[in-house]
């Protein structure tokens, strides 16, 4: 396989948050179709209260294609990407945890660990030095 410079001079740190953003624009995927099936069962039998929740979770599943999108992009190294990607995983965070408040009482489970510490990751990792740098090229 033929390797682009850009690619092989990108930092491990880098690298690493590109394949837990594909990650999760992988399981945007999947939680999509998932909305859908229970969105077609449902036949009309939302409750109000959860029409907010289903909103939300509409907006988190957006944000993790959309960061499966600008991993795709990530060899531009452009500054906008880096910022994006800093919006993205920001938006995931703080939507995760107000998701997490009304299920204070719950039980920890793969979903909420997941919702938690996979943005939180790649945002420790892009603010990083290395990684910062070589986006500022």
């Amino acid at each position: 396989m033929i390797e682009s410079e850009k690619v092989r001079d990108m930092p491990s740190t880098a690298k690493a948050a590109q394949f837990i953003m594909m990650i999760q624009g992988a399981f945007g995927i999947v939680s999509a179709v998932a909305m859908i099936v229970l969105l077609v069962g449902a036949h009309g039998d939302v409750v109000p209260s959860e029409i907010a929740f289903f909103f939300l979770s509409v907006l988190l599943v957006g944000a993790a294609l959309l960061a499966g999108w600008t991993a795709g992009k990530w060899i531009s190294r452009g500054a906008r990407v880096w910022t994006t990607a800093v919006l993205i995983e920001g938006f995931i965070l703080v939507g995760g945890i107000a998701m997490a408040v009304p299920d204070a009482g719950a039980d920890l489970g793969f979903s909420n660990v997941t919702t938690f510490l996979m943005p939180a990751a790649v945002l420790v990792l892009l603010f990083l030095p290395r990684t910062r740098s070589w986006f500022d090229r």
